[in-house]
């Protein structure tokens, strides 16, 4: 996990990365009137999304194609926001109908500026789903006051990313034992 508790601005941006969050149409579970997709989209860290309704609390970007993301990013502010602070979240995504968990819940403490949820490998997704399972205190609500997906740039394999079918081969793939046993 990437905190960053300094700034409310974003960091200088990995040059291998590029900003593809406006490429993607975004939904979220449910919202409080005057406070949805458009605020937690507008760039301005004093508005916020704020959900209106149980745990979980889901944001979805959902891309017109498949796109390599690298990281997905969302703006907390404990102090503003208290107990509508997310505590722990996971990040799910869909290379196709079946989603992917990114790794275990990550759980934040009094977060404050933007939150990394890196993926360890690059994955070419059309779904993003953010999900918030908890909120500090046992707030009901959540506020989150922005979100950014970046994606690997064209070029990015030669420079250090790992692709997904490294990480992950799914047990009916023989390739690989297929070309052990020509070699």
């Amino acid at each position: 996990m990437n905190e960053r508790q300094n700034d409310l601005e974003p960091e200088q941006a990995d040059i291998r990365l590029r900003d593809v969050t406006m490429a993607a149409t975004w939904s979220v579970s449910s919202a409080k009137v005057g406070n949805g997709v458009l605020q937690l989209l507008d760039g301005d860290a004093t508005t916020c999304w704020q959900s209106d309704g149980s745990t979980p609390h889901i944001i979805y970007a959902t891309f017109p194609h498949r796109v390599l993301v690298k990281e997905v990013q969302i703006l907390v502010n404990h102090e503003a926001d208290e107990s509508y602070t997310p505590a722990k979240v996971r990040l799910r995504v869909y290379t196709g109908l079946e989603g992917i968990n990114i790794g275990d819940v990550v759980e934040l403490n009094q977060p404050r500026g933007w939150i990394g949820l890196p993926i360890d490998f690059v994955v070419g997704v059309f779904t993003i789903q953010i999900g918030i399972f908890a909120n500090h205190q046992n707030g009901r609500d959540t506020h989150v006051r922005g979100v950014r997906v970046l994606a690997a740039r064209h070029n990015a394999m030669r420079h250090g990313f790992t692709p997904l079918s490294t990480v992950l081969r799914p047990p009916f793939d023989d390739r690989a034992a297929r070309t052990r046993a020509r070699a």
